[in-house]
């Protein structure tokens, strides 16, 4: 029951952050932007033969639209949650909190469970929006859509108790720009895993899998990626976001969710040590 206010809590505290706002701005600055090229490429297309259909131009994007809340929502994650724990240590607030029949693990649940809920609810408005000028624009509704809106959510799950872990070890600002970089890192590995698929160079590919275990997040979207695609002989097969040169294993899903709990644990078990 504490886990669930503390959730609640979380919630209504973040949307009243003037961050939380200025990115739902800009998110329906995009929408509106992104409804906008959608008609323009529509109104300009032109079929080259039997390869270069509308609905191969669809699906590129659809995939960048995802690509872009799959960034931006990551963003979001890191910047919402980076002082969960720091940030309220230092306002003096948990002083108040843990005097009250509250255990330690029960503000880390309920801190991740908020956030939680408030990034699946973005995530969700921003593909629902993609998804619906797909649809209206180019009469295009892309496969296993669902399953790629809840991977994308999962890669700002991962993110999402990676920040809270670094806020019970880590000063806010320090917090923020070491979760970012990492971030930054699994972006770039993912690219240098599919650059290595396409060239054969095991190196670059083993560099890839190795950066996917320590921080999962690429992987995961490049599974979603990949699912957006359907299954036919026209896929995306270059080292580009949005491409899938050769899909992941869906083995990662289960990674990546045994992967968040790791991490809470770990949050729980740093934030019990630390000293108020």
């Amino acid at each position: 029951m504490n886990t669930l206010v503390i959730a609640q809590f979380t919630f209504r505290e973040a949307l009243r952050r003037r961050m939380i706002w200025c990115v739902l701005l800009l998110s329906l600055l995009f929408a509106g932007i992104y409804y906008w090229g959608y008609t323009v490429v529509r109104a300009d297309f032109s079929p080259e033969g039997e390869i270069l259909t509308f609905d191969f131009v669809s699906m590129i994007l659809v995939g960048l639209g995802f690509y872009t809340i799959n960034f931006l929502a990551g963003v979001m994650t890191i910047f919402a949650a980076v002082g969960t724990v720091a940030g309220e240590i230092e306002s003096g607030t948990f002083q108040a909190i843990v005097t009250k029949p509250l255990a330690r693990w029960e503000l880390i649940l309920g801190k991740f469970l908020g956030f939680a809920g408030m990034i699946a609810a973005y995530i969700a408005l921003m593909a629902g929006a993609v998804l619906a000028a797909a649809r209206r624009v180019g009469d295009y509704t892309p496969p296993n859509w669902p399953l790629a809106i809840g991977l994308v959510i999962l890669v700002s799950l991962i993110l999402l108790a990676l920040t809270i872990f670094g806020s019970t070890v880590l000063q806010t600002m320090a917090n923020g720009v070491v979760v970012f970089m990492l971030y930054g890192g699994a972006l770039l590995g993912g690219l240098l895993e599919q650059l290595g698929s396409l060239l054969q160079l095991s190196a670059l590919v083993n560099v890839g899998i190795v950066t996917s275990l320590f921080l999962p997040s690429d992987v995961i979207w490049r599974l979603a990626s990949s699912v957006l695609q359907p299954s036919s002989t026209i896929r995306l097969d270059s080292p580009i976001p949005i491409a899938a040169a050769q899909a992941p294993s869906n083995a990662m899903i289960t990674y990546a969710v045994a992967y968040i709990f790791m991490l809470l644990g770990l949050a729980i078990f740093s934030f019990r040590r630390r000293d108020l």
